[in-house]
């Protein structure tokens, strides 16, 4: 759990604060490190690490959890 939890801190980095994503982007840039992206989109959002709007249409990085460089 806590291997997991690093991954998906890792993979937070690699989203631009402030900046709003359709899920074809999220799935763009989650690609590039994992296989399994569609449950990493979903890992993301339940450990709070990215927002998304009710019809999940655009995320968006959760500023409250950003780890900090």
């Amino acid at each position: 759990a806590k291997n997991r939890l690093l991954i998906l801190q890792y993979l937070a980095t690699k989203f631009e604060p402030a900046k709003k994503y359709s899920e074809q982007e999220v799935n763009l840039i989650l690609m590039r490190y994992v296989a399994d992206y569609v449950t990493r989109r979903r890992d993301l959002i339940e450990n709070h690490l990215l927002k998304r709007t009710d019809d999940g249409r655009f995320y968006w990085l959760n500023e409250e959890n950003r780890v900090k460089d």
